[in-house]
C-alpha cells in the first residue's frame, strides 16, 4: 500500500492493477451462483444491499461509512469476473477501502473455486 492509499476513499479493482491486491478476480460457476456469493459476503461484512441490476450484473451494497459496487462480468458460462468498487467515508481512511476489498475476495474465495 502506497502512502497515498492511506489517505485515499476510493479504490476500484481492474484486470492490469499494479497493485495485486486490487486486481480482478476470476471464479468458476455461473452467473446466479457468484451472484448469490456476491450477496452472501455482503451480509457477512454487514452491508445491505441496496440494488441489483440484472440488466448490467451489478449490485450496489453498503453501510453508514463504505460503499461497494460490484460487477460482475460473465467470461463464458462458467468464468465470471468479479471486479469491486469500494468508496469510504472517513476524514482518515487509513487503506480501509482495501482492507474492505481484501476480505471481500477472501469470502468469495471459501465459497468459489477461483481461477487463476
Amino acid at each position: 500500500m502506497g502512502f497515498s492509499d492511506f489517505f485515499s476513499n476510493d479504490f476500484e479493482t481492474s484486470n492490469n492493477h499494479s497493485n495485486n491486491r486490487l486486481k480482478t478476480r476470476h471464479y468458476r460457476g455461473e452467473y446466479n451462483k457468484v451472484k448469490a456469493a456476491v450477496i452472501v459476503a455482503c451480509g457477512v461484512l454487514n452491508l445491505e444491499v441496496q440494488e441489483v441490476n440484472e440488466e448490467y450484473h451489478e449490485i450496489r451494497c453498503d453501510n453508514r461509512k463504505q460503499e461497494m459496487i460490484i460487477d460482475i462480468f460473465s467470461n463464458s458460462y462458467f468464468d465470471q469476473a468479479v471486479d469491486v468498487k469500494v468508496n469510504t467515508r472517513y476524514l482518515l481512511p487509513c487503506g480501509r477501502g482495501i482492507k474492505l476489498i481484501e476480505e471481500f475476495y477472501s469470502l468469495l474465495d471459501k465459497a468459489l473455486v477461483k481461477l487463476d
